[in-house]
């Protein structure tokens, strides 16, 4: 016959398995990872995309895209490119103390 024991008798037993411990920790570490990359990509979507393109002599144009002002330019050269990121940097530092 079992003998009665009252509730402060009892144990907690812990039910969690090494493998549902795992995945837990596994799982964190890919949320981890998914908040990273989201972070990365609204930082990195804030900044000027810059490319180059050949016209059919084979020189080369430089073209860029800012996505904060929507606005692109094309058939610059690297010096002309230069001063618009330039004028970008000194225009967005103006906004950011306003």
């Amino acid at each position: 016959m079992k003998s009665f024991m009252n509730w402060q008798g009892y144990s907690v037993v812990d039910h969690t398995s090494a493998s549902e411990s795992a995945s837990r920790e596994s799982l964190a570490a890919i949320l981890k990872d998914v908040k990273e990359q989201v972070l990365a990509h609204v930082v990195a979507s804030a900044e000027p995309h810059v490319w180059t393109t050949h016209d059919r002599t084979g020189r080369t144009h430089w073209k860029a895209y800012d996505p904060t002002t929507n606005q692109s330019v094309d058939w610059l050269s690297e010096e002309d490119l230069r001063i618009w990121l330039e004028k970008r940097h000194h225009i967005n530092r103006w906004y950011a103390k306003v």
